[in-house]
């Protein structure tokens, strides 16, 4: 069972075909059936019903905002990341150096 839009889906079950608005009743019905409670069924017929009939496109739409925006995080954290180990690097690199002057006594 798939849905295609707001009143379309496609189901095969068993040796039945359905498309179009009955088979996106099928599916309404089958995940309705799915809740544990009664009371949860009716709430969210309820809520379906109402983000049907005014068009809530929230309800319906994923979008790779999340995503997008967690890849561009962790793009910046990598980024940051780096630049501490290269500074960190460089650090070392100015110990040591200095270590080696203190060493051959040319460390003022």
């Amino acid at each position: 069972m798939a849905t295609i839009g707001r009143a379309g889906a496609v189901a095969i079950i068993s040796p039945l075909r359905f498309s179009g608005f009955l088979a996106w009743l099928a599916w309404l019905f089958v995940h309705l059936m799915y809740l544990v409670e009664f009371q949860n069924r009716i709430l969210v017929l309820l809520q379906w019903a109402w983000n049907y009939f005014t068009w809530n496109h929230a309800a319906r739409l994923i979008t790779g905002e999340n995503a997008a925006q967690r890849s561009n995080s962790e793009n910046m954290q990598n980024v940051l990341n780096r630049r501490l180990h290269e500074e960190r690097r460089g650090d070392d690199k100015m110990a040591t150096q200095a270590d080696g002057r203190r060493q051959s006594g040319t460390d003022p």
